[in-house]
């Protein structure tokens, strides 16, 4: 298992070094696939060109911050109850 980590450390590592130079292109990708600026700033665009793309838009944005935050209070409770088997 050490072995993967060590490999997951490197490749982002390499990753960082080799795509040093789009660091404002991430950014700005970075902040448009947010949730919050797909209500904001797509939602209102879509919906006035097309209402039922608009409101599709609007479906994943509330559906993937729902399952955002399922998902990281899933992995707490795992980490949380592999701590308690350990401790037993």
């Amino acid at each position: 298992m050490e072995s993967i980590y060590r490999q997951g450390v490197r490749t982002a590592e390499e990753l960082q070094r080799r795509t040093r130079s789009y660091e404002e292109f991430w950014l700005i990708a970075s902040h448009l696939g947010d949730p919050k600026a797909a209500v904001l700033l797509v939602f209102p665009a879509v919906f006035h060109t097309h209402r039922r793309t608009g409101i599709a838009v609007l479906w994943v944005a509330a559906l993937s911050e729902w399952l955002n935050l399922v998902l990281k209070w899933y992995a707490l409770l795992c980490i949380l109850g592999c701590r308690k088997a350990k401790l037993k």
